[in-house]
């Protein structure tokens, strides 16, 4: 594969309001795809995220119906709750007083109040929205779009396959469940993001990592958020000369 042209795949749940890792990851990547024919966890990031406030971390949940099928594409919001109100209060009071709450808020705001039914379409347009104010272009998916077969490593093989990506991008716990020798039969050259969280500037006392993108747009705006979520961290060119 030495003089092979590189194309790199991720996967991953499109959670609600992501934290900095993901969109490092994104950023390495060729194709972005969402990962929405899992099962939905409540417990997991998939309707919920952190951010700062006066007292330390709050987190922000979506609540969610139940349903017959378990998968995250299926997962319909509850608004039994006006939850966007409580949310949009606390996202105020955390970051009305930063630097860039006044070019965010209303944008984020009016993704909040079209009513979405469903969570993975909301979270993708958020996704989507966070994406372009960071210039991250790449190619996006979604899984249950395709016919892919096979479970495990085979079904993350066949995903490649079906975007003809010869690279993947693992999460950070991808070592614990990689099957190397399958991944190398199938000439996908594979790697394990490990995230170095850099520090940045917030409000409230000790700083705090592994919050919502949203904590560091308010805070230091696109063009330095662009920068900070790199910093310290593998690069795309760097990535590509592993991979070759």
């Amino acid at each position: 594969m030495e003089n092979k042209k590189i194309r790199i795949l991720c996967d991953h749940q499109t959670g609600y309001l992501p934290w900095l890792g993901l969109f490092h990851r994104i950023s390495l990547s060729d194709i972005y795809v969402s990962l929405d024919t899992v099962k939905y966890n409540p417990r997991s990031y998939d309707s919920r995220n952190k951010i700062k406030t006066p007292d330390g971390f709050k987190w922000l949940n979506v609540p969610t119906l139940k349903g017959k099928s378990k998968l995250l594409r299926d997962i319909k919001i509850d608004y039994a709750v006006d939850w966007r109100e409580d949310h949009l209060k606390a996202i105020s009071c955390s970051y009305g007083a930063t630097d860039y709450f006044n070019h965010y808020f209303g944008m984020i705001k009016g993704i909040l109040d079209k009513k979405h039914e469903f969570l993975i379409d909301f979270n993708e347009e958020i996704m989507g929205f966070f994406l372009k104010e960071l210039g991250i272009n790449v190619e996006f998916a979604k899984a249950s779009h395709f016919d892919i077969k096979g479970s495990g490593n085979q079904y993350l093989i066949n995903l490649c396959k079906a975007f003809r990506a010869n690279g993947y991008i693992f999460g950070q716990m991808g070592k614990e469940y990689a099957d190397g020798a399958l991944w190398e039969k199938n000439n996908i050259k594979t790697y394990f993001h490990q995230y170095s969280h850099p520090e940045y500037k917030q409000r409230f006392n000790n700083f705090e990592s592994f919050l919502s993108v949203i904590d560091l747009l308010f805070n230091e705006g696109a063009k330095n958020a662009s920068v900070i979520i790199g910093k310290g961290n593998i690069t795309r060119k760097e990535l590509l000369l592993k991979l070759q």
